[in-house]
């Protein structure tokens, strides 16, 4: 499996560096655009939430993002030093209650777990580690 890798600091200036990163990747593996647009939007969540609520005393804290290409799926890895987080997987939205009635929060999960194949979370020696996978559509 061939991959390729960075590590950015927990501000949110530092995710203008995942984008070129993704792209290179995709471009070098020849990983079909729309596969990658879903991946750029999914990292731009996750990312953005590390940084965001990850550290809440404001501490300096390192992420780390791998990119890995196999047969038929490209892989995100996002490791962190943030908070410890469990990756809840969100319940269904009740479409009844208007947008301004539901409570806040989940909505960032959904949209995760729509983007991509397969999400797993665990925390090992006081980090997060999340594994997406998005698989990648065969040529026709």
């Amino acid at each position: 499996m061939d991959r390729v890798e960075t590590r950015i600091a927990n501000r949110l200036e530092e995710l203008g560096k995942i984008v070129p990163l993704v792209d290179g990747f995709g471009a070098s593996h020849g990983i079909a655009k729309p596969v990658i647009d879903a991946l750029n939007l999914v990292l731009d969540e996750v990312l953005n939430n590390i940084i965001s609520y990850g550290y809440p005393d404001g501490g300096a804290g390192t992420i780390r993002v791998r990119l890995e290409c196999g047969p038929g799926v490209v892989r995100a890895e996002i490791e962190d030093d943030g908070i410890a987080f469990d990756w809840p997987r969100p319940g269904p939205l009740d479409r009844a209650v208007p947008t301004r009635g539901r409570a806040v929060g989940g909505a960032g999960l959904r949209f995760i777990h729509g983007l991509t194949d397969e999400i797993f979370h665990e925390r090992i020696a006081g980090r997060n580690r999340l594994l997406l996978t998005k698989r990648i559509p065969l040529a026709t």
